[in-house]
């Protein structure tokens, strides 16, 4: 699998869910400046994290413990360590 299986993947997801799930796994912002940014509650936005990883996971096939981080199944899903660096050359 490479990074464009999981752009794709990451693309199928809902928005809110989707920007939660890069937000705080890939760049590791915390709870709070993502409520900042999308607004709403902390639960919400624990929601939405929650929600986005199980459906992530879901469409790669990855795991089914969904309170796993995507950070932790993104090097599994490419069989080699993957950096938020990594994942900017490839959109240029």
């Amino acid at each position: 699998m490479d990074i464009v299986i999981l752009r794709e993947a990451l693309q199928l997801l809902p928005e809110k869910q989707r920007e939660a799930v890069v937000l705080f796994d890939i760049l590791g912002l915390s709870l709070e400046e993502i409520k900042a940014i999308q607004g709403g509650t902390l639960s919400g936005v624990k929601s939405r994290l929650k929600r986005g990883r199980a459906e992530l996971q879901r469409k790669l096939g990855v795991s089914d413990d969904v309170s796993e981080p995507a950070r932790t199944i993104i090097p599994r899903v490419h069989n080699q360590p993957i950096s938020v660096s990594t994942m900017d050359r490839q959109r240029r």
